[in-house]
């Protein structure tokens, strides 16, 4: 990422962290324009929100690519159809998460808690869920090829 990105993504970083502390939890919005509905969601990809206390917060179809969530509360987050591709969310807690078709491929979850999420449909491929606090059950029709699961295994 070219320092002009990364300083635009600080930007957009620090905006969010400012309208979500001023109450505002959902951050897609959907309108109805001549009678065809358009979703907005934010471009937040490389953005950098370690240790962010961001529970209960909307992102349903955003574009957190390479986004930096380490240490970050998402408890009850909704990031279904989310773009998290090769995001980082070491000890991330994603717990009550909705995560239902989002993109985790080659995302890094490690130690991350993802009790009770759910994850049906999710893209977790080539994902390193090492350490990471989930039921497999949760996983339900998650795309789990290659992840490496939370005992270190390799999903075939």
């Amino acid at each position: 990422m070219t320092a002009s990105a990364e300083a635009i993504a600080q930007q957009k970083a620090q905006k969010l962290l400012k309208l979500y502390s001023s109450g505002r939890k959902t951050f897609s919005m959907a309108k109805l324009v001549k009678g065809h509905l358009h979703l907005r969601s934010p471009n937040l990809e490389g953005v950098i929100l370690r240790n962010a206390y961001l529970a209960d917060i909307g992102l349903m179809g955003s574009n957190l690519t390479q986004a930096i969530l380490d240490g970050s509360n998402l408890c009850r987050a909704d990031l279904s159809e989310t773009n998290l591709l090769q995001a980082s969310l070491i000890r991330a807690n994603l717990s009550k998460a909705n995560l239902n078709r989002a993109n985790l491929r080659e995302a890094c979850l490690q130690g991350a808690d993802l009790t009770e999420a759910s994850l049906r449909g999710a893209d977790l491929s080539y994902a390193n869920l090492e350490g990471a606090i989930l039921d497999i059950e949760t996983l339900g029709t998650a795309n789990l090829y290659q992840a490496i699961l939370p005992d270190g295994s390799v999903h075939p």
